[in-house]
């Protein structure tokens, strides 16, 4: 097929053809959920077309009805399927639009946003000239360059009151846009070969199985009634808002905007206006069909595993978090369960009083409060304080399936809802997502999933048995309180700060502690654990986690802020200030790069 002259190419271009349908056709039939490195298709939320999108909703009545005798029928796969048809089909007849594609192919071809027809036309007319008329090169490329120069000003000049007004009203968007460089990975990690050791890593069998601890069963269990009933409509309404905004969508390419805003304001008789969300009374026999079933298919409980970059070489696959992403049905279904977990755990007053990660009234403050506090005071009874900052080795990806169920079974869940939570690693599987494609599926075998609204909660009861493990062993050899309480450790989430006012005191937390990760398949990683001697004598002591001595440390950064031997905020203080001179630095690029108008007073100077 043979096409008009171009001014950037003195050849015919050639099209060629190859059928490669009946390949992919038996490519896609290995995959029940789609073709190896196929793209993921994805449909764009669009705040504005929300009441388009719902008019629309409201118009699908007979396709919600055959999704609820589906539901009725048992079949919750094919539920899944027709929801997210109906769902996709309402967004897009209100004007939603749906992409299919690399997105590591699209950014390598995207042009800046300032790059508009006439760029193109006059890098056409420089390439043509380049091959033909060479005197005009010299011409047509210094117009060429200043066009660009002019077409970038302008452009970010126009960008300014959007800065100015997230920057007001919402940091996070502001921070964003000032930031737009894209999360693409390196180009030698932008192909599934490159994270296929990471894959099966991260869904092995664990090398040592464990056998669950034979500690019997409390002598009266606190009732699970309110863990195993039926879930409620009102559950579901309260659990729909909490999906988020803005986040990845499943394998299934929809997101979780078109669950949370399936909503329309109804006038009452009295006047009020109340809110009636659509998809509720469907959304409730769906899950409550898997939640009595202890089942839920793989199409809802598979998840697509992000590499999130932490920190370090961006070539080492170990410098990233698996971040799983699953579908919004999925999100809905945890919140749930996490919301009822959460509430019978805090009623029963089950969870340890050392834990302040993810869980209600508690935050990172109350421990930096409660540290800073015990400094405080070994530095006015004039005692040393032995702080031990303790670094787990993937606590997350480490957690034995049969531990967590023998754990949830010992603290008095109930069996519905035990059953529930195993059937979301029981079923499903995790592929990777690399550049916008999905790679082979694997079963996870170890682990809880990161980026799952329970995980949070599944990890803290399960590691809550430290405190009751070094209670036990070391019972007076942490601090004591006035009301006579011993407290040998703060905990939040897998961060873990062992005290004590004694060196001989901490070498026993650490001996109990290493015990008790051995029990449970944990590591204690020897190297990037730190023994901080606050108020110390100064005379030379060592601590060992197994036969590793663990290295004494002047400071140390514990949930962002840096705590100093001399117990001196000066440190601290010095590392926020240069926190914050790197803010203002990336404001003073946006007034470099000629935005025009300063974002912060004195920021230009």
């Amino acid at each position: 097929m043979l096409q008009q002259d171009r001014y950037n190419s003195d050849h015919k271009p050639l099209v060629l053809g190859v059928a490669i349908q009946a390949a992919a056709d038996a490519a896609a039939s290995l995959d029940p959920h789609g073709p190896t490195g196929h793209p993921i298709p994805k449909l764009h939320w669009d705040g504005s077309l929300k009441d388009d999108y719902v008019s629309h909703l409201n118009a699908s009545g007979s396709a919600l009805a055959e999704c609820d005798d589906l539901v009725s029928a048992g079949d919750i796969a094919a539920a899944f399927s027709q929801l997210g048809r109906v769902l996709i089909e309402s967004a897009t007849a209100a004007g939603c639009k749906r992409v299919t594609g690399s997105h590591h192919a699209r950014d390598l071809k995207r042009d800046k946003p300032y790059f508009d027809q006439e760029c193109r036309r006059m890098r056409a007319q420089f390439r043509y000239a380049m091959r033909h008329d060479p005197e005009r090169v010299k011409i047509l490329a210094r117009r060429f360059s200043t066009t660009i120069r002019r077409k970038c000003r302008q452009y970010r000049q126009r960008q300014t009151p959007a800065l100015l007004r997230h920057l007001r009203s919402n940091h996070k968007c502001f921070w964003q846009k000032l930031n737009s460089t894209g999360t693409t990975l390196p180009a030698a990690l932008a192909n599934h070969s490159a994270w296929d050791t990471f894959h099966q890593k991260l869904c092995a069998p664990p090398m040592l199985s464990l056998r669950p601890p034979t500690s019997p069963c409390p002598s009266s269990p606190p009732p699970s009634d309110a863990l195993d009933a039926a879930i409620t409509q009102q559950e579901v309404e309260l659990a729909l808002p909490k999906l988020s905004n803005g986040k990845a969508a499943g394998r299934a390419g929809w997101p979780a905007e078109l669950l949370r805003y399936a909503a329309q304001h109804v006038a009452m008789d009295n006047g009020s206006r109340q809110k009636v969300w659509l998809l509720a009374p469907l959304l409730t026999r769906l899950v409550n069909h898997c939640f009595h079933a202890g089942f839920l298919p793989p199409c809802i409980s598979s998840a697509l595993v992000t590499p999130i970059h932490k920190k370090g070489c961006t070539l080492d696959t170990a410098n990233y978090r698996p971040i799983a992403v699953g579908e919004p049905l999925y999100r809905l279904y945890t919140i749930i369960l996490n919301t009822r977990l959460v509430s019978w755990s805090e009623q029963h007053q089950l969870r340890s009083p050392t834990q302040a990660g993810f869980r209600p009234r508690q935050s990172p403050v109350h421990h930096l409060f409660a540290l800073r506090h015990f400094i405080d005071t070994a530095c006015i009874s004039k005692r040393p304080l032995y702080a031990c900052f303790v670094d787990l080795q993937k606590a997350y990806d480490t957690v034995q399936h049969d531990l967590l169920w023998a754990r949830l079974k010992f603290i008095g869940v109930g069996p519905r809802m035990l059953a529930a939570i195993k059937s979301l690693y029981s079923s499903g599987t995790l592929t990777m997502k690399v550049t916008g494609t999905a790679g082979q599926p694997r079963v996870q075998q170890m682990g809880v999933r990161q980026g799952c609204p329970l995980s949070p909660t599944l990890f803290g009861l399960f590691f809550d048995g430290l405190h009751d493990h070094l209670h036990a062993c070391a019972p007076t050899a942490g601090i004591r309180l006035r009301s006579g309480r011993w407290v040998s450790s703060l905990v939040y989430a897998d961060d873990v700060v062992l005290l004590s006012w004694s060196a001989s005191g901490l070498q026993f937390l650490l001996d109990g502690m290493h015990d008790f990760c051995l029990g449970i398949g944990m590591v204690i990683s020897p190297t990037k654990t730190e023994v901080v001697v606050f108020n110390g004598p100064g005379s030379a002591c060592s601590w060992r986690v197994g036969d590793q001595v663990l290295p004494q440390s002047s400071s140390f950064k514990y949930l962002g802020l840096v705590f100093h031997e001399s117990d001196s905020l000066s440190h601290a203080l010095k590392r926020l200030a240069q926190n914050a001179v790197g803010a203002l630095s990336q404001l003073s690029v946006v007034w470099v790069r000629g935005l025009g108008t300063p974002l912060l007073p004195g920021v230009a100077n």
